[in-house]
């Protein structure tokens, strides 16, 4: 299989021709049907297709779109997936009275089929080896029977070492993809263990097995990420690796697009985890990667200032006259102070301000001064909500995110929570109340 790849990838190399799409799904006469590209985590809609009275349609993909995932959804919402190849002429087939992704034909396309049957026959084996597993539990370690079983398991062992060695030695984009599609799966399938050997897998994966950049164009991006996470999250073997194994991965993606990609989300990822470590090993990199545009550059280095350990800025307020005033952040509590940044109307911000609200007492006994800080650009609206508010320091300048705390602070989403001791240092940040009180448990356990 390997070799019959690899030719067929070479032969399309000099090609430059756009791929045909021909459909004929008769129960979606006269329907739309829109085609997109897959972008990391996101999409990319680059044609919308109606189909004729019969359900028959023939294009042109764009030239952008060789060698990569085309998707469309079913109206159930089951979603169409095949590789575009230049100068195939794919067709795209449905004669069912209601058209489902099982009834759903894939034609003349080599490229195609050929992923289709590998995918058959890894789950063929699958299921061959589950049926002997199952089999052999209903036979006594003595019976007669027992070692044809194992035999025949180690068969079926032996031809996935095979297929998988011939898959995964290869590097054409056919290969990749398929056995991206395997990692998925494979995630997703494990992703409600909670054991370490599922742990160990996941990460295993994450740091050797996947090709960012050809990922980046197949649609697994999300699910591979997002079944990766596990792995690392608290009280796991690889809890605070996250950032060091994001940055390992950074240093081996070639396109720019894959590289903003995998940044932009490991970063969100990090900050609504509150993996303020982890967050500050990529951004550390980033900063020395020599990758990233001048603005985020900036940025990331006065994000640097904001980190724990690190003095906390001076707060500007409005006083009753109208005046701004300054609060050097050293003087701010005797014990501790909790800035909450929020907006209304913001779900999680009211999720977490709820809270707040309801174990305030958790606050007045560790004697943490709470103050607010509201984007919102109604005063009408800010009022009606402050008046929920348990603790007594709350502002809203009305600038919205312009607000100067807001900037000083480089609040970019709400929720965003800094805590700082009687010294106006930063003790802990994140996006949710329980992590942002711990440091204060610990400290009177």
């Amino acid at each position: 299989m390997k070799t019959f790849l690899l030719i067929l990838a070479f032969s399309f190399c000099s090609i430059t021709k756009a791929q045909i799409v021909q459909i004929e799904i008769p129960s979606l006469a006269t329907k739309e049907l829109k085609f997109w590209l897959h972008r990391g985590a996101k999409t990319d809609t680059i044609q919308g297709i109606k189909l004729d009275a019969l359900g028959k349609a023939t294009f042109s993909l764009p030239e952008e779109s060789k060698e990569e995932i085309v998707s469309f959804k079913l109206p159930k919402g089951e979603l169409v997936n095949f590789v575009s190849i230049p100068n195939e002429r794919v067709s795209i087939l449905c004669f069912d009275k209601e058209c489902s992704l099982k009834s759903i034909i894939i034609d003349n396309s080599p490229t195609n089929k050929i992923i289709n049957n590998a995918f058959e026959r890894v789950y063929q084996l699958k299921r061959k080896y589950l049926y002997l597993e199952n089999l052999n539990a209903l036979y006594d370690d003595g019976n007669n029977f027992k070692p044809e079983l194992l035999k025949e398991k180690n068969n079926i062992d032996q031809q996935s070492k095979q297929f998988n060695d011939s898959i995964f030695s290869d590097t054409t984009f056919i290969s990749e993809y398929i056995q991206l599609k395997l990692i998925a799966d494979e995630l997703t399938a494990n992703s409600v263990r909670k054991d370490d050997a599922n742990k160990i897998m996941a990460r295993n994966h994450f740091i050797n097995d996947i090709d960012f950049d050809d990922m980046y164009k197949t649609g697994l991006w999300f699910s591979i990420i997002n079944n990766t996470l596990g792995a690392y999250f608290e009280k796991t073997l690889f809890y605070g690796m996250f950032g060091n194994d994001v940055v390992a991965n950074l240093k081996k993606i070639k396109s720019q697009e894959a590289f903003d990609a995998l940044t932009a989300d490991a970063m969100f990822i990090c900050n609504r985890i509150a993996w303020n470590s982890d967050k500050e090993k990529i951004e550390d990199y980033l900063i020395s990667s020599n990758r990233i545009a001048l603005p985020m550059l900036k940025e990331l280095k006065e994000q640097q200032l904001l980190r724990v350990g690190k003095k906390a800025p001076n707060l500007i307020v409005a006083t009753q006259n109208k005046k701004d005033a300054i609060l050097p952040s050293h003087k701010l509590s005797n014990y501790y102070t909790l800035l909450l940044f929020h907006e209304t109307g913001c779900s999680h911000c009211e999720e977490e301000i709820s809270k707040i609200i309801k174990n305030y007492s958790l606050f007045e006994e560790n004697k943490v001064r709470i103050i607010s800080f509201s984007s919102d650009l109604s005063q009408e609206i800010y009022e009606e909500k402050s008046k929920l508010f348990p603790w007594k320091d709350y502002y809203c300048s009305g600038k919205g995110m312009e607000d100067e705390n807001f900037k000083n602070y480089k609040v970019i989403g709400a929720p965003s929570f800094f805590l700082l001791d009687k010294k106006g240092v930063i003790v802990s940040k994140g996006h949710s109340y329980e992590s942002i009180l711990l440091p204060i448990q610990n400290q009177n356990e």
